[in-house]
């Protein structure tokens, strides 16, 4: 019993994980309100919450800032360019209701929506990849949208996790203070089983001897 209430039990541990699940929701919160920064600060959750929350390695706000300076440029060209792509197919579904109203313009709305679904899918690989890999800007979207495909049904596991806490943050706002490190955290159990299948055995034992230290 003494040793699951001291400082180093179960019992604080499992409340220091709570309060740096809660600090790390409200930073990528408060830094996103500018709107452009949600890719690079996703990225900057992700890679936090699986270092820190997951790990143990280094701390909440040190491991935010230095991910987020990391991976601003990249993070922030595929967030604004996934953006415009996606309003301009609302865009394209929006005139078709207007303009063709007919089998054609059925057929069209549903590829365009089935065109934002794909894109969305990608969008979950794609910050995530930044904060984990160095690739040219191309690869890093490509690689994103082959690994969205190839791993369709863990992808979809993504998926429903992104729409349920979604869901979650809009039903009970005040949820908001913890969902969106725990949706990175619980995200990251199933894209890390599939981003260590394209690592090299080197690689791979850099990171597990990485993961094993504490900080």
């Amino acid at each position: 019993m003494g040793s699951f209430f001291s400082a180093d039990g179960a019992f604080f541990t499992a409340v220091n994980k709570i309060i740096d699940t809660i600090f790390l929701s409200i930073l990528w919160i408060i830094f996103c309100i500018p709107l452009f920064t949600i890719g690079a600060y996703t990225s900057a959750l992700y890679a936090t919450a699986n270092k820190v929350l997951r790990h143990d390695r280094s701390y909440i706000f040190r491991q935010f800032w230095d991910s987020f300076k990391s991976s601003f440029k990249q993070s922030t060209i595929a967030w604004l360019f996934c953006v415009l792509v996606i309003f301009v197919l609302v865009s394209d579904i929006r005139i078709i209701n207007l303009l063709i109203p007919n089998i054609i313009g059925v057929f069209l709305k549903v590829f365009f929506s089935v065109m934002i679904f794909v894109i969305g899918m990608t969008m979950l690989y794609i910050f995530p990849y930044i904060s984990r890999f160095t690739a040219p800007w191309k690869s890093i979207m490509m690689n994103s949208f082959i690994m969205a495909l190839r791993h369709i049904p863990w992808t979809l596991l993504v998926v429903a996790l992104t729409i349920a806490f979604a869901l979650l943050a809009y039903l009970i706002p005040f949820l908001a203070l913890v969902l969106p490190a725990l949706w990175a955290l619980l995200a990251s159990f199933v894209l890390e089983r599939i981003f260590k299948k394209y690592m090299s055995e080197e690689d791979l034992a850099k990171e597990e001897k990485l993961n094993s230290r504490s900080y």
